[in-house]
């Protein structure tokens, strides 16, 4: 419960425009990464279809996805605490 009330942005020092905005860019391009994974991995999965064998290479494709997401996610969060913690300086590209 904590952390998700670290992520709904309570807390002793509120976010500034700045700081929201770089926050929902940063979700905006994770987002975008994880539909694009799934994307390919749903084309992956219809170019197998029911050839034999492929159930093995479709779990491997599954797994790869699930690791990719969890990374995507836990690369985002750390982004987010960044932004919350550090001061509002301009992005760097």
């Amino acid at each position: 419960m904590e952390r998700a009330g670290k992520l709904a942005g309570s807390g002793a020092n509120p976010l500034t425009d700045d700081q929201k905005a770089r926050i929902a860019e940063l979700r905006k391009k994770a987002e975008a990464k994880i539909a694009e994974s799934r994307i390919m991995l749903d084309d992956k999965i219809a170019k197998l279809g029911t050839q034999p064998g492929s159930q093995a290479t479709i779990m491997e494709a599954e797994d790869n996805v699930r690791r990719e997401v969890a990374k995507i996610e836990e690369e985002t969060g750390r982004g987010i605490e960044k932004i919350r913690q550090g001061p509002s300086a301009p992005k760097s590209s």
